[in-house]
């Protein structure tokens, strides 16, 4: 029994140094990398300076890799604001921060990724917010702790193991944003070689369930929300289709549904440039196409 407890003592020592030597690793290296979620905070500060009615576009990468937000801001005449950065934020937070900002009458566009429905709370991108601008109690009460370890291998030991970290110049570059949060810095870049990017397990439907009644309760101060499928590439599409129709039944059922069937952004594989839902200059420009006539056919002004 002794043994027992020594060993058990042993190790718990072990563990919280090495705990306690990641947190330090992590809290010294804060601002070392070059991170796309901070674009967050200048989002958040374009939005904030928006007076009178306005277009908020709510989602993850598919929305700031293909979206043209001034032409939407010329079609209607309200300013506009892409919201949209990464899908590992979670539509939680997405929706928590997009409170924070409309007013009645304002008009909120949401537009979540399928795998959104799956892992509602997030992601490492979202702790990687919370580290980076040292939301030290959002940590705490950050629901996923299994992503922590996964996220200090990819930004500590990794990189130290390789001595180096692979950068892409034109993709989830933090400068690559315009003033109304669209990523434009890969739009006269070659269209690059992507897998299939289907999903691998059913929605969750009550985390669908989280999503409608936080929609309802947005609705109910006044604001008008509209909910539009993603862009998604055709292949993945196909492949992820009975997990897309489940998801698109239960918002139905819960009388928040899409506007308009999936399918109508389900686009050619050769509209998108490096992932299954980044879109390349051509289908950013349909994809704004199809998103102007939907918005206008529904009526927001």
């Amino acid at each position: 029994m002794i043994r027992f407890l020594r060993k058990f003592l042993c190790v718990s020592c072990i563990f919280l140094l090495l705990a306690s030597l990641s947190m330090f690793m992590m809290m010294h290296l804060i601002g070392s990398w070059n991170e796309i979620v901070l674009v967050d905070q200048e989002k958040q500060a374009h939005i904030a300076s928006l007076s009178g009615r306005k277009i908020c576009f709510v989602g993850g990468s598919n929305l700031s890799y293909g979206l043209d937000s001034y032409r939407v801001q010329e079609y209607f005449g309200m300013p506009v604001a892409n919201m949209g950065l990464h899908a590992g934020l979670g539509m939680n937070y997405m929706l928590y921060e997009i409170n924070l900002y409309v007013n009645t009458g304002d008009v909120v566009v949401l537009v979540p990724e399928y795998n959104q429905f799956i892992n509602y709370y997030g992601s490492s991108a979202l702790a990687d917010l919370f580290i980076q601008t040292k939301q030290w109690n959002n940590c705490l009460m950050y629901k996923e702790w299994t992503t922590y370890p996964s996220y200090l291998c990819s930004k500590v030991f990794t990189p130290s193991l390789l001595k180096r970290k692979v950068v892409d110049e034109y993709a989830d570059n933090p400068k690559g944003f315009n003033e109304f949060g669209d990523y434009i810095l890969h739009l006269d870049q070659p269209r690059r070689v992507f897998p299939c990017l289907p999903l691998t397990e059913r929605p969750k439907v009550d985390q669908i369930h989280i999503f409608t009644n936080e929609v309802k309760q947005l609705r109910e101060r006044g604001i008008k929300v509209i909910l539009l499928p993603p862009s998604y590439a055709l292949t993945s599409f196909n492949m992820s289709k009975s997990y897309i129709d489940e998801i698109a039944s239960t918002l139905e059922i819960d009388s928040v549904p899409f506007v308009v069937s999936p399918a109508r952004y389900a686009l050619n594989d050769t509209l998108f440039w490096n992932t299954a839902y980044h879109l390349s200059a051509e289908g950013r420009r349909l994809r704004t196409d199809l998103v102007i006539a939907d918005l206008d056919s529904i009526g927001i002004n």
